[in-house]
Parts: structure tokens; C-alpha cells; sequence
């Protein structure tokens, strides 16, 4: 267990373009009424980054070109990777505690 503690602290590094929000493709209809959406082929995809702010609030960004896409993809699966890595440790600190064990190795 502490070997696993060891590598996953070791392997902490978070990068820089973290992103703690949602990426969320959407295909919309238009307000033209002859538009081929009105049949069921909307438009899209459209790329949208949506995080929760306070209670209640949203903030969304509307993503413009596939660079953007592709960075946002790469942000929010970081982000979801560290958090991951976070509850890891946190179960082995969790496990460390209820066998009595120092949560640092002892020099």
C-alpha cells in the first residue's frame, strides 16, 4: 500500500491546462421554418465547455474550431485523470488510518 502511495505521489504533476468543466456536444435546430432541421436533421455538432459556478449559475463557452475541441477534450480529461489519482490517495490514506499506521513513512 505505501508503495502504491509512493508512486501515485510521484506521479502528481499536474499539467498546466487543467480545465474542471464539461464538454457537451449539441445539434440545435434553427428559427427559419423551411429549414431542413425542422425534419429532424439539425445542425451541429457545436461544441460547448459548461461549468457549475455558484448554486444556480452556469458558465458556458461555445468552443470555435476543432483546435479548440481538441485542447478542451484534452483539459477536461486531465482534470478528471487528477481527480482520480486524488481519490486513490485519499482511499490509501483512508485505509492507512483505520489499520493504525502513520500516514508518512517514519525515517
Amino acid at each position: 500500500m505505501r508503495q502504491r502511495k509512493a508512486h501515485l505521489l510521484h506521479c502528481l504533476k499536474p499539467p498546466p491546462g487543467l480545465l474542471h468543466a464539461s464538454l457537451l456536444e449539441r445539434y440545435l435546430k434553427c428559427g427559419r421554418p423551411n429549414c431542413h432541421c425542422r425534419l429532424g436533421d439539425k445542425h451541429g455538432p457545436f461544441f460547448y465547455l459548461s461549468r457549475c459556478l455558484a448554486q444556480g449559475q452556469m458558465q458556458t463557452l461555445l468552443l470555435k474550431g476543432q483546435n479548440q475541441v481538441a485542447q478542451a477534450r484534452q483539459s477536461v480529461a486531465a482534470y478528471r485523470q487528477l481527480v482520480q489519482t486524488l481519490d486513490q490517495l485519499s482511499w490509501l490514506n483512508w485505509e492507512l488510518l483505520r489499520r493504525r499506521e502513520p500516514l508518512q513513512a517514519q525515517p
